[in-house]
C-alpha cells in the first residue's frame, strides 16, 4: 500500500500541475487585459477624434434616440434649437426652435418612425438660412436606433443661388439647367412664364422633372431626346433644333440649343430662343427672291457706285443680256442714244432729291434695237441713311405704245366722222325746218287744229334734233384741236361765263356768289369755260318753280390742282345716279321737263375736265341741291 510519502508526492505533483495551469490562465488574462486596454485606448482616441470633429465642424448635429431624446449635439446646433449640455436626455420636441419650420415636429416623428429622410431649407433667427436634414440613425445591424439632425448654414450659398437666379431671370430667352441624367435643376422666369402662357405642364418641365421625358411628348421628341443625350454623354459639343410653337394669337418659331456644362460638373444648359422675327425675315427674303426672279418686270440692282450687282430673269428676257454680260458694269451698257445728256441730268437730279424717279425711257437691247420702257428707279439706304443701292424696275411698253398709237388714230377718225356727220346732218335738217315754216305761213289759218299740231310736232322735233347735233358737234370738238395751255385767273373765267349766261340769269332771278376764286390756273381756258357754262346753266335750269336759283362758286388749292365747286339749291340728284349722269344721252327727267335737254351736257363736262388733267364729281341731297366739283392744274 502507498506510503504517506507517496501521497504527499502525488499531491505535490497535482498542485504543481494546477499552479502551471493557473500561471497559463494568468498569462492569458494578462494578454486579454492588454488587448482590452488597447481597445479602450483606441475607442478613447476615436471618441476624442469624433468629439474634436464634431466640435470643429460648422455643421450643427444632434443625435436622438427613438423617443426623440437628445443623446449628443454639437455646439453650433444651438443656433437652430435653444439647448445646452443640461438638455441632453431631454425630448427635442420640448425645446424652443429658432427656425421658421412649421412642420418640424411632424417631419421628425416621420423619420423616427422609419420614414424617408427629409431635407428642408428654413430661415433661422438672425437672417441665416439653414438646410435642415433629418436622417434615420441605424446600428451596425441596420436596426433603427433614432435619428441624426444636421443644420448647415447655406446663407452664402443661397445668396449665390439667388444671384444666379436673378441673372438667368434677366435673360429674355427660356433657360434651364439639367444634370447628367436629364433632371431639371434650375429654370429661369422666362421658362416658367412660357410654360404657363402656352399650356405647358409643370409636372414635366419644372425643377426636379426629367427633361428627356418631356421631350418625348412632342412629335419630334425622339430625335430631340437623342440630341440632348448626345450632349450629356459627351458625344456632341452642341445640339440645335428649330421648331414651330404657334400660339392661338401668333405664328412663332423657336431655336432649341443644348450645350454642355463646363468644368467636369456634367449636365447641360438648355435654351429656347424665339426666332420668329428671323424666320419672318428669312421668309420675306425667300418671297422677295421669288418675286425678284419671277417678276414680269425687269429688275436691275446696282451698288452705290452704280455697278450692277444683280438682274432678274425678266431683264434677260427683255433685253437679251445675260447676267454675266452686265454684272460689274454700269447701266450705260443698255442706254440708247435717243436721250441727250440733259435728260439724264434731270433724271438723276430728281432721283437724288426725292429718292425716286418714274418716267418713260428708250433703252437698247443686246441686238442693238431700241425699245420704249416705263422705268422706276429708287434709292435704297441703310439704317444710318447712307445710300447703298439703286433699284431699277422697268417694263417693255412697245405693245402699249403701238396700241396707244392705233387708238389715237381710231379716235381721230371717230371724231372726224362725228364732226362731219353732225355737220352734214344739219344741212338737210335746216331745209326741213325751213320748208315746214313755209308750209305754216302758206296755209295759215286754212288748216284744222290737228294738222297745225302735227306741223308743230315736226318743227319741235327738228329743233330738238338741231340742238342734239349742236351738242354732238361740241362734244366731238373737245380734244380735236391741240390744247391751248395758258395761265388765266379763275375768277375772270367765271365772270366771262356769267356774262355769256346773263339773259338766263336775269330772267330767272338767279343770285351768284363767289369765294376764294382769285387763283391762277394753267390749262386750256376754253375747257374750263365749257365746264363752268354747263354747270351754271344746269343749276338755273333744274331749280324748282317755287324758289329762285341760288348758285355758290368756291375755289381752293388742292396740292398741284385747283378745285372749283359749283353748288346750287336745285332739285338734287339721287345718290345711285351719281355715275350715270356723266354718260352720254342720260336724262333723269322727262323730255319736256325743265325745258328739255339732250343729256350730253355733263358728258361734255367730264370729257373737258379730264382733258385738262382733272376730274369731276358730284354730291347731292335730293330736294335741296347739288354740288359739282371739278379740278384743273394750278399754275406753279
Amino acid at each position: 500500500m502507498p506510503t504517506p510519502s507517496d501521497d504527499l508526492q502525488i499531491t505535490n505533483e497535482g498542485l504543481q500541475s494546477l499552479n502551471e495551469e493557473l500561471h497559463a490562465v494568468n498569462e492569458e488574462l494578462h494578454a486579454v487585459n492588454e488587448e482590452l486596454t488597447a481597445k479602450v485606448e483606441e475607442l478613447t482616441r476615436l471618441n476624442d477624434d469624433l468629439d474634436n470633429l464634431i466640435a470643429a465642424t460648422d455643421i450643427g448635429t444632434i443625435f436622438l434616440d427613438l423617443t426623440g431624446r437628445i443623446r449628443r449635439f454639437t455646439p453650433i446646433a444651438a443656433l437652430s434649437i435653444a439647448m445646452s449640455e443640461a438638455d441632453i436626455g431631454k425630448r427635442i420636441f420640448d425645446l424652443k426652435l429658432h427656425l421658421d419650420y412649421p412642420t418640424f415636429d411632424d417631419d421628425l416623428r416621420s423619420v423616427l418612425a422609419g420614414g424617408p429622410p427629409v431635407e428642408h431649407e428654413a430661415l433661422c433667427t438672425g437672417g441665416l438660412v439653414m438646410m435642415v436634414r433629418m436622417r434615420p440613425y441605424r446600428t451596425g445591424r441596420s436596426a433603427l436606433a433614432g435619428a441624426v439632425l444636421t443644420f448647415v448654414d447655406v446663407t452664402r450659398l443661397t445668396a449665390a443661388e439667388r444671384r444666379l437666379q436673378v441673372y438667368i431671370n434677366s435673360l429674355p430667352h427660356q433657360v434651364a439647367v439639367i444634370d447628367s441624367t436629364g433632371t431639371i435643376q434650375l429654370i429661369n422666369a422666362a421658362w416658367a412664364r412660357f410654360a404657363a402662357e402656352n399650356g405647358g405642364r409643370p409636372d414635366l418641365i419644372g425643377v426636379g422633372n426629367n427633361y428627356l421625358e418631356a421631350c418625348t411628348t412632342s412629335s419630334d421628341g425622339t430625335a430631340v431626346a437623342r440630341g440632348v443625350q448626345a450632349v450629356l454623354h459627351g458625344e456632341a459639343q452642341a445640339f440645335n433644333w428649330e421648331y414651330p410653337c404657334h400660339s392661338p394669337r401668333e405664328f412663332r418659331w423657336f431655336l432649341m440649343s443644348v450645350a454642355p456644362v463646363e468644368g467636369g460638373i456634367g449636365g447641360a444648359v438648355v435654351s429656347h430662343i424665339n426666332i420668329t422675327e428671323r424666320k419672318q425675315i428669312e421668309e420675306n427674303l425667300r418671297l422677295a427672291a421669288s418675286v425678284f426672279e419671277n417678276s414680269g418686270e425687269g429688275i436691275v440692282i446696282t451698288d452705290a457706285q452704280e455697278r450692277i450687282v444683280s438682274v432678274n430673269r425678266a431683264f434677260t428676257e427683255t433685253t437679251g443680256y445675260l447676267a454675266e454680260d452686265v454684272i460689274g458694269r454700269t447701266p450705260r451698257v443698255f442706254v440708247s442714244s435717243r436721250h441727250d445728256t440733259a435728260f439724264y441730268r434731270t433724271m438723276w437730279n430728281e432721283l437724288n432729291s426725292s429718292g425716286i424717279w418714274r418716267g418713260e425711257v428708250w433703252n437698247r437691247r443686246k441686238d442693238g434695237k431700241s425699245f420704249p420702257a416705263w422705268l422706276t428707279i429708287s434709292h435704297v439706304v441703310d439704317s444710318e441713311g447712307r445710300l447703298c443701292n439703286h433699284v431699277a424696275v422697268f417694263s417693255d411698253i412697245s405693245d402699249r405704245k403701238e396700241n396707244e398709237r392705233r387708238l389715237l388714230e381710231i379716235n381721230a377718225e371717230l371724231e372726224q366722222f362725228a364732226y362731219v356727220a353732225s355737220h352734214d346732218l344739219r344741212e338737210p335738217l335746216r331745209m326741213v325746218t325751213s320748208y315746214l315754216g313755209m308750209i305754216q305761213r302758206r296755209i295759215g289759218t286754212e288748216i284744222d287744229e290737228n294738222t297745225k299740231e302735227y306741223i308743230a310736232f315736226a318743227v319741235d322735233g327738228a329743233r330738238r334734233m338741231d340742238n342734239l347735233i349742236l351738242d354732238l358737234l361740241d362734244y366731238s370738238r373737245i380734244g380735236r384741236g391741240s390744247r391751248r395751255q395758258k395761265r388765266f385767273q379763275v375768277d375772270s373765267a367765271i365772270e366771262r361765263t356769267l356774262f355769256n349766261l346773263k339773259v338766263a340769269i336775269e330772267e330767272s332771278g338767279t343770285t351768284v356768289s363767289m369765294s376764294g376764286c382769285d387763283l391762277i390756273a394753267e390749262t386750256d381756258e376754253d375747257d374750263c369755260l365749257r365746264v363752268l357754262q354747263n354747270l351754271i346753266a344746269n343749276a338755273i335750269k333744274y331749280c324748282p318753280a317755287d324758289r329762285k336759283p341760288a348758285i355758290s362758286i368756291s375755289c381752293r388749292r388742292d396740292g398741284e390742282l385747283i378745285a372749283v365747286s359749283v353748288a346750287d339749291n336745285g332739285i338734287g340728284i339721287p345718290e345711285n345716279q351719281f355715275e350715270r349722269i356723266f354718260r352720254m344721252f342720260q336724262r333723269l327727267h322727262g323730255r319736256e321737263d325743265f325745258g328739255g335737254g339732250t343729256g350730253i351736257g355733263l358728258a361734255i363736262c367730264k370729257k373737258s375736265a379730264e382733258r385738262m388733267g382733272g376730274t369731276i364729281t358730284v354730291t347731292s341731297v335730293q330736294g335741296s341741291g347739288s354740288t359739282f366739283t371739278f379740278t384743273m392744274p394750278a399754275a406753279p
